[in-house]
C-alpha cells in the first residue's frame, strides 16, 4: 500500500500497469486487490484506504471514461466528434459506433414482435459489445456522431435547402465556372437517383429522395 501511495506522487494517479517496469510486483499486487474486491475478501478498511486515495477499481472504465474526456477534447477544437481514423483516439472513436450498433442490434432480440430469423438470432447473441444506457447517455450528452455518413448528408442537405429557399431554383447544378461542393454533391445525387431507376441499391433510400423533393430539388433536368 505505501508502494502504491509512492506510486500516486510519482503519477498522479493509482492506475498503476500490471507490468509496471519499475516495480512488477505493485502491478501483481494492485490487481489482487482488485480481485479479491471483486471476491468480497477485501476488508472495509482496505476498501476505504484504496478509495481515499483514488484507487482505480474497474481499469476499463477508467480507461474509457479517458478516453471520453480526450474526445470533449477534440469536440471544444474542432466543434463536432467527427475524428479522423488516424487520430490518437480515432480508433476508440470507431469502436463506440460498432459497439453501438451491436447494441441496437440485441436490443432489438428483445423485442418479441422481430421478424429475424433463426441464423440471424445466432449471429446477434455472438456478438459482444462494450455499450450500455449509461455510456451511450455520456456520448449523446457531447453530441456523439453515431452515423459520420448520415450527419455529412444531412448538412449538405440543409446547405441545399437553404440555397433553394434563396433561390427559388431547384436545378442546381456543375459549372466549369462556378463548380462548388454543394453543387457537386447535387449532381451526385442525381447520378444515384438514376442508378436506383435503373434497379441499383445505392446510398440514396427512398426516404433521401422524398426528403429532395419535398424542399423542390429536380432529379431530372
Amino acid at each position: 500500500y505505501n508502494e502504491l501511495l509512492e506510486y500516486i506522487k510519482r503519477h498522479g494517479n493509482a492506475l498503476v500497469p500490471q507490468n509496471y517496469i519499475d516495480n512488477i510486483t505493485l502491478g501483481n499486487w494492485t490487481q489482487k486487490q482488485r480481485y479479491n474486491y471483486k471476491t468480497n475478501v477485501l476488508s472495509d478498511d482496505r476498501i476505504q484506504k484504496l478509495n481515499d486515495v483514488g484507487f482505480v477499481w474497474d481499469v476499463l472504465e477508467a480507461q474509457w471514461l479517458e478516453r471520453l474526456e480526450e474526445l470533449k477534447k477534440y469536440k471544444r477544437e474542432h466543434g463536432d466528434t467527427l475524428v479522423p481514423r488516424n487520430h490518437p483516439i480515432g480508433s476508440w472513436v470507431w469502436w463506440q459506433r460498432r459497439d453501438y450498433k451491436i447494441y441496437l442490434e440485441k436490443r432489438k432480440l428483445g423485442d418479441e414482435s422481430h421478424n429475424l430469423d433463426s441464423k440471424e438470432v445466432k449471429r446477434i447473441e455472438k456478438l459482444s459489445t462494450g455499450a450500455n444506457e449509461k455510456r451511450i447517455q455520456m456520448l449523446e450528452d457531447v453530441d456523439f456522431i453515431w452515423d459520420p455518413k448520415e450527419y455529412l448528408w444531412n448538412l449538405k442537405y440543409e446547405e441545399l435547402r437553404e440555397c433553394i429557399s434563396l433561390n427559388g431554383d431547384g436545378a442546381i447544378r456543375t459549372s466549369k465556372k462556378n463548380n462548388n461542393s454543394l453543387e457537386t454533391w447535387a449532381t451526385r445525387q442525381r447520378k444515384l437517383y438514376q442508378q436506383c431507376c435503373d434497379g441499383q441499391v445505392t446510398s440514396l433510400t427512398k426516404e433521401r429522395i422524398d426528403k429532395l423533393r419535398a424542399i423542390g430539388f429536380v432529379f431530372e433536368l
